[in-house]
């Protein structure tokens, strides 16, 4: 017969999180570093000693300080920044019945984790998506508690990014990888002119490009008999399309592209059109 049941308290009694990442960002702060919360749930489990040397780089002193301030926050705000699991006070006062079940918890599986945006514009800014994780209920669960999160250090060009997720907290486990894309800007055109049998095309140029794609076509939706020109340098910004019908209307539009390397391969990603321009050919 078993006579006494051993629990863990942090991550299955009680979430810990708040009070962690909490001492660690005032440990951070003291030290000249400012960072984001959702990168300092990291921390819960490991050494101390052993993620300030791993995160952040620091030699055996600087960590020890780090351990030092964490620990001057912990004692005094950090250790009261915990909270007991819902359901955990029931049970824990009905282990003196172990043996007879007295009641049943169902924990709902995970059923829904995603991005809430995958596609962003190129703007030289770092960007962050947040999360969403449901369960089957459709009850969203708590970042720290549930589920660490996990973001690239560059993901501000263009290309395409995986922010990597772990589940947590001794009710779930497993890993996940969602991805986003920050596309490069779109151009548009500056001056579209017709002349004899061609018309001569010029447009802003863009930043964080590999070129340009022009495609044209004398329908209007694009759809068939369309010709593309790929401007394969990034300084050009402008060309002729030639070998044209005389008195035919022409549509136009323009976009740019990037070429990124992924598993050692070549993708390429692509800015929304430009608005299309009608020329009649002379």
């Amino acid at each position: 017969m078993i006579k006494y049941l051993l629990f863990d308290l942090d991550g299955t009694i009680t979430d810990s999180a708040d009070g962690i990442t909490n001492s660690v960002s005032y440990a951070l702060g003291n030290l000249g570093i400012s960072e984001e919360k959702s990168n300092l749930y990291r921390f819960v489990g490991p050494p101390l000693v052993d993620s300030f040397k791993e995160f952040y780089g620091f030699d055996e002193k600087k960590a020890e300080e780090g351990v030092r301030l964490y620990r001057e926050y912990y004692a005094v705000k950090g250790i009261f920044e915990n909270k007991v699991y819902p359901g955990i006070t029931h049970l824990l006062k009905k282990c003196r019945d172990c043996g007879v079940i007295t009641s049943r918890m169902s924990i709902p599986k995970v059923s829904n984790v995603s991005l809430l945006q995958t596609v962003f514009t190129y703007d030289g800014k770092a960007k962050t998506p947040k999360v969403t994780v449901k369960d089957s209920t459709g009850q969203v669960l708590p970042l720290g508690s549930t589920y660490m999160l996990s973001y690239p250090k560059n993901r501000k060009d263009v290309n395409q990014y995986a922010v990597s997720l772990t589940l947590t907290g001794g009710r779930y486990a497993g890993t996940k990888q969602l991805y986003f894309t920050v596309k490069p800007q779109a151009t548009a055109f500056s001056k579209v002119k017709a002349g004899k049998k061609k018309m001569t095309l010029k447009w802003k140029k863009k930043s964080q490009i590999s070129g340009y794609e022009v495609w044209y076509g004398t329908s209007k939706n694009m759809k068939k008999g369309v010709k593309k020109i790929v401007i394969k340098k990034a300084k050009k910004t402008s060309t002729v399309c030639k070998k044209l019908k005389s008195g035919k209307k022409y549509f136009v539009k323009i976009r740019t592209y990037k070429t990124v390397k992924q598993k050692n391969k070549s993708i390429k990603i692509v800015s929304k059109f430009s608005k299309v321009k009608p020329v009649k050919i002379k």
